[in-house]
């Protein structure tokens, strides 16, 4: 390869042609760790370096540079100059290779690595704990800067130092000629005191390694007890401490089991790290610990504690908060004791007193300040009395009672009281006066002859009925009710309490009570008859019934269908009512009393005698040939509408037919004009007349006259249409002066058109006969508005006479001053006194 020169000549002409070479594809791969000698295999030290040299050649042995050859190796690195530095010892492969498109090339070098120079010391073999007294041996390791062990005999010379122990130094060989070892002896440690150390090595080339040490407690040697105090009262503890020694005299604090403790004199020991003892009783006390063949003894002197209760002591028996019991007659003698928390106890006086809540005489005490004490009750009482002892020592006051329950004597008095429910005492009255309703509340005491009162006893309570005699023993009875009596039936009782005391005599009370009824909480009502006629009678009886089923008469208050009576009266006797109905009809009677009622049934028959009329005329203002309608209601005295009979009649001074149509309705027919009367009789007592007004018209004046007025009138009638014609022709002219509609017009202008009256107003024979508005008026028109404002009262009387009454085409005002006005349309409207607003009339 390389630039190459070619000749080419003819005779003396040549030609040079040059050439550039490019070495071809390597075909053998050559590596060495020297440049001009085949060296494969290489010894260096791990502090050393080896540089790695690699061609690649092609078919003709040119070296191919153009081409890249890397470097890999077993261990350590190798960096793209070939240069190799190692990490571990050992014989390790580098590797040169060529790597192409379709083919490689290697070749592997061998190195031998050597340790380096020693760079770290690391000390073993004093790891566990070590006991003080004993040793343990000292292990080197030496390393060079790759962790890599090296001969110790590398190190050089050494020393050791520490806080504490003892050292000793050994020189173990370490020969080239074998591979370098670790953890070779170089020492020994012996403990001394207990707790760790550190243990430090130094070398000649000023290697330093250090390594700890833990140092326990040694072979025991000693055992050792002490106390807190010589001296300590009981109510204090005594603190012990127990300690073991070993061979170099470490002292280790030692927790005994209770067994471990062979006298404990008379306190409790509790064990721990600390054991506590708890004295009991006063004296020298001695205790003693024993620890793995070793025992020790100490000494305590034990004083009595502070007073911590008083203990009270009747016929040598412990009397703290006990109950004695004793008459008034008895006394009973107590003395007292101090004693610690610990039972130790000594002899004291206390203050004494007692307490009563109604004696409170000292001279029933014998002393007040004393060891010992004598009551001697003189009163006798249901509280017991409370004696009292008091010690002070230094600032502590101690104190203890007991109780004495003095009991009377004979009863000699026997005191019963009482009160009603009404809160009246028996002390007030002569006698009780109480309800079934009610109840007498009874309590008694009793005493003996110094007035002590003597409780629980049972007194005999009697009941008497005094009408019959018969007494009944109620002593269970009021004593299950607690002595409450309760009033049941009805009459005068006699209520008896009597006891007997222990001397036989007999105490007794005695009470006069006069029972009545209670408050009903039930009504029976009974009535004589289910039926009556108007204005009879109807008996009616209310009993009332109390909670006791007590019967008796009971006033009440009446309700008639609901609503309030008008029928029923009372009477001179209770309960005792009479119902006079006069209207026809049913009738639910409810008697009411507070919340509770009962109820009958009564129904009320009308009579059927006339005594009153109501008269409805259709009518009174008419022309000749109508009909008047008249229609009439018959009541008996009460007002109770009955059948008109059939003996009614009409009269009148008409000429004109009167037709009975039934049920009360007549049609009577008018034939002569002007004023007439007519006459409504039932039998001879009940009547009513009325009037009415006879217009005359054509028909009726020939139905009143015969056939002659027919001719009369029809002449007559054949003039006046011959004029009126004659005079529209003149005023209209020849060819259209007559006109049908003007025509009509004329006739109907001039045609007066009766108005309909109405006489519907029902009417008794003395009702007034104004007239009133038709029973069916046309269609009403709009009402007149009447504008409200807020003047004064003459302001609106003013515009009330100036208001505007040009639609009244009839005005009639009624005898009670209500105002009437018809519209030209024939609708009535009305204004009643005081009012301002005309309302429309409606049938």
């Amino acid at each position: 390869s390389g630039t190459q020169v070619i000749t080419g000549c003819y005779g003396v002409i040549c030609t040079e042609y040059t050439l550039e070479i490019e070495p071809g594809t390597p075909v053998q791969l050559f590596a060495s760790y020297s440049q001009t000698q085949n060296v494969d295999y290489l010894e260096i030290s791990a502090d050393e370096t080896a540089q790695v040299f690699a061609y690649a050649t092609d078919q003709y042995g040119n070296v191919v540079v153009s081409e890249v050859i890397s470097f890999s190796s077993s261990n350590g690195t190798v960096d793209s100059s070939g240069l190799f530095s190692p990490y571990s010892v050992g014989i390790h492969t580098i590797t040169a290779e060529w790597a192409g498109a379709s083919s490689s090339l290697q070749e592997n070098l061998q190195i031998n690595v050597l340790p380096g120079s020693p760079t770290t010391v690391v000390l073993s073999g004093c790891d566990d704990v070590l006991q003080a007294g004993t040793s343990c041996d000292l292990l080197g390791s030496a390393y060079d800067q790759f962790n890599n062990a090296v001969w110790f005999d590398d190190v050089g010379s050494y020393t050791f130092s520490s806080p504490n122990g003892e050292f000793s130094q050994v020189e173990t060989p370490t020969p080239h000629s074998s591979p370098p070892a670790s953890q070779v002896l170089i020492g020994a440690y012996v403990g001394d005191l207990v707790g760790q150390w550190q243990l430090n090595f130094t070398s000649e080339f000023n290697i330093v390694a250090s390594t700890h040490v833990d140092v326990t407690h040694g072979a025991i040697s000693g055992f050792e007890l002490t106390s807190s105090n010589t001296s300590i009262t009981a109510d204090e503890i005594l603190y012990l401490n127990t300690t073991r020694i070993d061979v170099r005299g470490n002292r280790l604090a030692v927790t005994l089991p209770l067994d471990n403790w062979s006298s404990l004199a008379d306190g409790e020991l509790s064990p721990g790290s600390t054991a506590i003892w708890h004295p009991k009783l006063q004296g020298t006390k001695t205790i003693t610990a024993n620890y793995e063949g070793y025992s020790d003894t100490i000494s305590v002197f034990v004083l009595r504690g502070v007073i911590n209760q008083l203990n009270i002591f009747v016929d040598d028996g412990l009397a703290n908060n006990q109950m004695f019991s004793i008459t008034a007659d008895d006394d009973i003698t107590a003395s007292i004791l101090a004693l610690d928390a610990n039972g130790n106890q000594w002899i004291v006086d206390g203050n004494w007193s007692f307490s009563h809540p109604d004696f409170n005489d000292n001279s029933v005490l014998s002393s007040t300040y004393s060891q010992d004490v004598t009551f001697s009750p003189t009163m006798a009482s249901t509280t017991p009395y409370t004696i009292y002892v008091e010690h002070t020592e230094l600032t502590t006051l101690i104190s203890a009672t007991f109780s004495v329950s003095v009991s009377v004597g004979n009863i000699e008095i026997f005191a019963v009281d009482s009160v009603d429910s009404n809160g009246l005492s028996y002390n007030e009255l002569e006698s009780y006066e109480i309800t079934s309703d009610d109840f007498i509340q009874f309590s008694f005491t009793t005493y003996d002859g110094d007035g002590n009162e003597v409780s629980n006893n049972q007194p005999t309570w009697l009941l008497e009925n005094v009408a019959t005699g018969e007494i009944t023993d109620i002593s269970e009875a009021m004593f299950q009710n607690a002595y409450v009596w309760q009033a049941t039936l009805v009459g005068d009782w006699q209520i008896l309490t009597y006891l007997i005391n222990q001397k036989g005599f007999n105490l007794s009370a005695e009470f006069d009570v006069s029972v009545s009824h209670g408050i009903p909480v039930q009504l029976t009502l009974q009535q004589t008859v289910t039926t009556q006629n108007a204005g009879d009678f109807v008996d009616l009886l209310v009993t009332g019934i109390d909670s006791d089923a007590n019967e008796f008469p009971q006033p009440v208050v009446w309700l008639e269908n609901d609503g309030p009576s008008y029928n029923i009266n009372e009477t001179s006797d209770d309960g005792y009512y009479r119902f006079n109905g006069r209207s026809a009809g049913n009738y639910t009677i409810t008697a009411e009393y507070l919340s509770i009622s009962e109820s009958v049934y009564v129904e009320v028959f009308s009579l059927g005698i006339v005594k009153n009329i109501k008269s409805n005329i259709s009518n009174t203002e008419v022309e000749q040939l109508e009909t008047i309608r008249i229609e009439l209601e018959a009541y008996d005295q009460y007002w109770n509408k009955i059948p008109v009979p059939s003996s009614a009649r009409i009269e009148t001074t008409d000429s004109g037919d009167v037709e009975y149509l039934g049920n009360g309705v007549w049609e009577l027919s008018t034939l002569d004009t002007g004023q007439h009367f007519a006459t409504i009789e039932i039998g001879s007592d009940v009547s009513e007349t009325f009037t009415y007004n006879v217009e005359g018209n054509l028909a009726g004046f020939f139905a009143a006259g015969g056939p002659l007025y027919y001719v009369g009138a029809g002449l007559i009638g054949l003039i006046v249409v011959a004029l009126l014609i004659f005079v529209v022709r003149l005023l209209r002219g020849d060819d259209d002066y007559y006109d049908d509609d003007e025509d009509d017009d004329y006739y109907q202008d001039t045609t007066d058109v009766p108005v309909a009256k109405d006489f519907s107003q029902p009417r008794i024979s003395q009702a007034p006969t104004v007239a009133t508005p038709p029973t069916q008026p046309p269609a009403p028109e709009p009402e007149p508005v009447v504008q409200e404002t807020a003047e004064s009262e003459t302001e609106q009387i003013t515009e009330t006479e100036a208001e505007d009454t040009s639609w009244i085409a009839d005005y009639r005002v009624e005898d009670d001053g209500t105002e009437w006005g018809q519209t030209a349309d024939g609708v009535w409207y009305y204004r009643e006194v005081n009012t301002v607003d005309w309302v429309e009339w409606t049938d």
